[in-house]
């Protein structure tokens, strides 16, 4: 699952917004723009340390796939298809649709505490009304089960406090 290109990611700064008192760490194509636009204050880097539980959006991982895949087509001319085959490849990276526990991987750079992950279905309980950023036409692609698999077991942890260093094991991300 790691590649150079995932690599490279993880030495982009890392953010966590603070809304209304709770700590929230966005993740590409689950609302980010929205938390943003919604935080009074934004943690960088050294100071996420700080924090006491982040609470984390997870959206469903087939969806999210998809839907990167597509804004990313949108923003770089660039088809579906075309698209598809080069991530099949391994020429093409993205953010908006790599694995969200690679995103809970770059958290834990700067954070070794408990997290809360949430369905991305909870993203109005801390933006108020969250219209999607990008509202394109979406094209139908296959799922590629290696960007998306993993994020599957990230599930059972919705609602609940964990470590995060407990939760990327399960996910076999930590060794």
């Amino acid at each position: 699952m790691f590649t150079e290109e995932w690599t490279n990611f993880l030495t982009t700064d890392c953010v966590v917004y603070k809304i209304n008192d709770i700590m929230i760490y966005p993740i590409f194509r689950n609302g980010s723009h929205s938390l943003r636009k919604a935080s009074q204050e934004i943690l960088y880097n050294k100071d996420i340390s700080m924090c006491n539980d982040i609470v984390i959006m997870i959206r469903e991982p087939d969806a999210r796939f998809r839907s990167g895949v597509n804004v990313y087509c949108s923003r770089n001319n660039l088809t579906v298809d075309k698209a598809v085959s080069m991530i099949k490849k391994g020429e093409l990276f993205d953010r908006h649709f790599m694995p969200q526990v690679l995103w809970l991987l770059h958290l834990y750079k700067h954070y070794k505490g408990d997290v809360t992950l949430r369905s991305f279905d909870h993203i109005t309980d801390y933006t108020g009304d969250h219209i999607g950023r990008l509202q394109l036409p979406h094209t139908e692609i296959p799922v590629l089960e290696e960007f998306t698999a993993p994020d599957r077991l990230l599930e059972k942890y919705f609602d609940k406090k964990n470590n995060i260093r407990n939760i990327l094991m399960e996910c076999n991300v930590l060794s």
